[in-house]
């Protein structure tokens, strides 16, 4: 048996265990806080990283997959293109092996438009690393079209070669 034997004990009970209450729940707090102040200072990192290889334009877009794929542990990260909603599905990039063919084969996906996705493999992400895979997917599309545009810049300029000569 458990007995107080002055009244004013027992309420210096109840006050210590009010005061326990309020520190453990500050304490939560301050914990759960710091999880998110950690999680944002990588987003961060990860996200000026992202944009300084952008302005120095030095990424092609096997080296964007390639970054993506060790940022977030995955085994393989595939750029997908189709022509149109009825065409199948032909891969672009890939960073890793195995690498996906359809975007439903994936365990995360990101559309960047109608007719591009980006396919990861190797688990499931979690739901506020959305924002850092959509920025690394949008980069992904730059890089892809700088690339065609480049290719079609050098053929214009074989081009215009040619009808030089002529």
């Amino acid at each position: 048996t458990w007995t107080i034997a002055d009244p004013e004990n027992a309420l210096a009970l109840v006050v210590f265990v009010l005061v326990a209450l309020a520190v453990a729940s500050v304490v939560d707090v301050a914990a759960r806080r710091t999880a998110q102040a950690t999680h944002s200072q990588a987003e961060s990192e990860t996200l000026s990283v992202l944009a300084g290889s952008i302005l120095r334009g030095e990424n092609t877009v096997i080296a964007v997959l390639g970054r993506l794929r060790e940022t977030f542990g995955m085994t393989s990260v595939t750029l997908l293109e189709r022509d149109d909603d009825r065409s199948p599905w032909r891969q672009v990039a890939a960073s890793g092996a195995p690498a996906c063919t359809v975007p439903e084969g994936a365990d995360a996906e990101v559309s960047v438009t109608s007719t591009l996705v980006l396919a990861m493999k190797g688990r499931v992400l979690a739901a506020n690393d959305r924002r850092v895979l959509e920025a690394f997917a949008a980069q992904a599309a730059i890089v892809l079209d700088r690339e065609r545009l480049r290719q079609q810049a050098d053929e214009a300029r074989r081009r215009e070669h040619g009808n030089t000569i002529r």
